[in-house]
């Protein structure tokens, strides 16, 4: 018996659960125009482009983010993020569906982060980065109202 491998699309449904679980709205696989996306996310009313890759950073990274770019300015947006899983992870047969998550959110990847609130290339796992992010956005969305401060 032959069993499947991770590949890309494989790693989209514990992204998505992971983002709709941490307050996101987040979809896998529109259709924008006559291309797919893997990820699209909202937080209130921004739209964020999400493009998975496994490989090696340095092979991947320019050509990520001219695609996501492309999807993200067809969408109105200029906010993308680029997922790079390490290359090993395309050798690992799935045995058991239910450690994809952890695969998902806990693996070391390299993520690009174009975004108006958080701009740098870092190596991390998604959880952290969503955790990060989450915060960030919310704190350049928190406002001191001076006028009822004393």
């Amino acid at each position: 018996m032959v069993l499947p491998r991770i590949e890309e699309p494989t790693l989209y449904e514990p992204i998505i659960s992971y983002l709709k679980e941490s307050g996101f709205q987040a979809m896998g696989n529109t259709k924008v125009l006559e291309k797919e996306p893997d990820i699209l996310f909202k937080y209130e009313n921004l739209t964020f482009v999400i493009e998975v890759k496994i490989g090696k950073p340095e092979q991947i990274g320019l050509d990520a983010v001219a695609q996501a770019y492309d999807y993200g300015r067809k969408l109105g947006t200029q906010n993308i993020i680029i997922l790079i899983y390490p290359e090993q992870l395309r050798k690992e047969v799935i045995s058991n569906y239910d450690i994809l998550p952890s695969i998902a959110l806990n693996t070391m990847i390299s993520v690009i982060s174009l975004t108006e609130y958080w701009t740098e290339s870092l190596s991390t796992t998604l959880a952290s980065f969503f955790s990060q992010f989450q915060l960030i956005i919310e704190k350049s969305k928190t406002k001191i109202d001076f006028a009822s401060t004393n």
